[in-house]
Parts: C-alpha cells; sequence; structure tokens
C-alpha cells in the first residue's frame, strides 16, 4: 500500500524551516552565536516535522525524540 504524501503541506512546513536556517546563517555570521544555534535548531525541528506532517501524522510533541521517525 503506498503512504499518502501531502505536498502542499511539506512545501508549507520545509519553507519555512528554510527561512530559519537563513536566519540562523545571517545570525551567525553576525557573531550572534546564541541566536544562531536557537534558530538552526528551530529549523531541523521544522524540517523533520514537514515529513512527519506531510505523512499525515499527527505532531502531538515538541521533543523531536519522541517522533519515532522510523515508525511513519
Amino acid at each position: 500500500m503506498r503512504e499518502y504524501f501531502n505536498h502542499k503541506e511539506f512545501r508549507r512546513w520545509f519553507q519555512q524551516a528554510e527561512h530559519n536556517f537563513h536566519s540562523a546563517c545571517r545570525d551567525a555570521e553576525e557573531g550572534d552565536f546564541d541566536w544562531a544555534c536557537f534558530k538552526a535548531q528551530q529549523a531541523a525541528e521544522l524540517a523533520i516535522k514537514s515529513i512527519i506532517i506531510a505523512f499525515g501524522k499527527i505532531s502531538r510533541t515538541h521533543s523531536v525524540y519522541n517522533y519515532r521517525i522510523l515508525r511513519i
């Protein structure tokens, strides 16, 4: 059975992840490393969430560890 993948939701969430990542890069270039690290971590979580949500799995936690990606 083929899994459903919502490309529109994936793009929506992943574009936000990319935006956060580029913002983190700009902060790092300016020497604002605390914010750069925070934004980079947020970008990584959004990128993972984009895949999970695109497969129709509901995100019920803010912890990336609890996603159990291998079960998708």
